[in-house]
């Protein structure tokens, strides 16, 4: 073997076991950067509230967790997402807690509605990465969105186009 080839052959080894890898794509990180907020928005609601008050397209920040039930909650190629009722700080903060047995829990989520969310850029654009490449979001993260919503009678889901986003991070 040739001096140059076995110097080629050893520098990429060495590139691959120091675990060089390709560079985020710029488009998402600025999108990032612009969607994610670094303090949460004050009067966010649950979903249930938001229900009440969407009777026609406006204004909203809305509480809620990503995902709802055993599905993925993420849509793949578009930063969409579906949330459903986040629980009260002040629920299920014990060791042990286990929402899929407890009855409160279970009686809230089967009567309140879910949201689909969709992340648009500055132009009012829906992204097209998915929400949890774009943000690392992964269900049951408890998240706060702004951005204009109606509520949909004839499906009980909330419809929500957003640009800001915080996520929360989980209590130690």
């Amino acid at each position: 073997m040739s001096r140059v080839y076995r110097s080629m052959l050893l520098m990429s080894l060495a590139s691959v076991g120091l675990g060089c890898s390709p560079t985020e794509d710029p488009m998402i990180a600025q999108h990032r950067q612009k969607i994610i907020l670094a303090s949460e928005p004050d009067q966010a609601v649950s979903l249930s509230q938001a229900k009440s008050m969407l009777t026609e397209e406006s204004d909203i920040v809305l509480l809620g967790r990503v995902g709802s039930g055993q599905l993925d909650p993420f849509e793949k190629g578009s930063a969409s997402f579906v949330l459903s009722e986040a629980l009260a700080d002040d629920h299920g903060e014990d060791d042990g807690h286990d929402a899929s047995d407890c009855p409160f829990c279970k009686r809230r989520a089967a009567e309140a509605p879910i949201a689909t969310v969709e992340l648009h850029d500055g132009n009012g654009k829906p992204i097209a990465v998915s929400a949890d490449k774009l943000l690392g979001l992964t269900k049951g993260q408890t998240v706060v969105v702004q951005g204009r919503g109606i509520y949909l009678a004839d499906v009980d889901t909330l419809q929500i186009k957003a640009g800001k986003l915080f996520i929360r991070l989980p209590k130690q």
